[in-house]
């Protein structure tokens, strides 16, 4: 492939471009129109790819680790088994999006938009998805150990067989949602509305519910509630908008996260 590590190319306009193999490794793309383009198994470790237009490209075992994709748009692109470990897509459009088997550990996701996007059998531990919105979207058999979800929007999203231990669904909306044999102990199931929620053999080990809402006998499908904080039904607080969002932006902008961002449409 082409070795274009390194490369100025902001603003470039390489629609349906062939780069399969590619090596970009840090190079700055930033407003770059790659529809259509063909990257697949290329390398964009550390690239600079916020605001680029990746409508429908073809990126397959492609390796974003470490990108700053700040804003970019990749609504219909094929992102199966790619490497987007650590990159900050805060804001990205990724509805409709192909990310089977991707690797997304630890990657920032804050309030983008993964609506009807196919994430079954992928990694997703420790990302931070707060305040995204993930409308049916397909999270079957997905790894969610410790992920931030707070305020997200998960209606009708299929979660069936998924690994979510210890993660963070505080004011989620999880209307219509599917988690049958999901793993959410430990999670944090706080402020979360469950009665149209399908929990029939999830396990809730050690998971708490404070003020989550449920429908009578509801809870009885689940495979265990061991320890968890149950609902206390006399007492249902929900918080405002303004309550859950506050919250998810601290989750979402943590201080450590914020290095990636700065100078990221420089040339240099």
């Amino acid at each position: 492939g082409a070795n274009l590590k390194g490369a100025k190319m902001r603003g470039a306009i390489l629609r349906g471009a062939v780069l399969d193999h590619a090596d970009m490794r840090l190079a700055n793309l930033s407003h770059a129109d790659l529809q259509d383009a063909k990257l697949s198994r290329a390398s964009l470790e550390g690239a600079k790819l916020s605001h680029v237009s990746m409508l429908n490209a073809h990126l397959r075992t492609t390796s974003f680790s470490g990108a700053v994709m700040n804003e970019i748009v990749l609504t219909g692109a094929d992102l199966r088994l790619s490497n987007l470990s650590l990159a900050n897509l805060r804001g990205a459009k990724l509805n409709a999006a192909n990310l089977k088997g991707t690797i997304l550990h630890d990657a920032i996701l804050g309030r983008a938009d993964l609506n009807g996007a196919t994430l079954n059998e992928s990694d997703l531990r420790r990302a931070n998805l707060s305040l995204a919105t993930l409308r049916s979207a397909d999270l079957r058999r997905a790894n969610l150990e410790d992920a931030g979800l707070s305020g997200a929007d998960l209606r009708g999203v299929d979660m069936r067989g998924s690994y979510a231990h210890g993660a963070v669904f505080r004011g989620a909306i999880l209307g219509d949602a599917d988690l049958r044999g999901t793993d959410l102990s430990m999670a944090n199931l706080r402020w979360v509305n469950l009665k149209d929620v399908k929990l029939r053999g999830a396990d809730l080990t050690s998971a708490d519910l404070t003020d989550a809402e449920t429908a009578p006998g509801q809870l009885a499908s689940a495979k265990s509630l061991e320890q968890a904080i149950m609902p206390d039904v006399s007492r249902q607080y929900r918080p405002s908008v303004s309550d859950q969002e506050s919250a998810a932006e601290e989750e979402i902008f943590p201080a450590q996260t914020l290095i990636s961002d700065v100078n990221e449409d420089d040339n240099s």
